[in-house]
């Protein structure tokens, strides 16, 4: 979907005043590279989480380890 919604606005560029759609592109551009960071940095804290939580119920010893190091 992200990529078919860029294509469309490049695609747009022919019908549109080239200063106006590159300030369009850069900031739909700047905004999804921002929604695809925080999604990313919420999934790495996400998988973290859990793995510590199955480290914990499985291993409680080598969890203690793991916090140390």
């Amino acid at each position: 979907m992200i990529e078919s919604y860029l294509t469309l606005m490049l695609y747009c560029a022919n019908f549109v005043n080239a200063k106006l759609l590159s300030i369009d592109v850069i900031s739909v551009i700047a905004g999804y590279a921002k929604i695809i960071y925080v999604l990313r940095k919420e999934y790495v804290k996400y998988v973290l989480q859990h793995y510590a939580v199955f480290v914990n119920h499985h291993y409680p010893l080598e969890a203690v380890f793991f916090a140390v190091a």
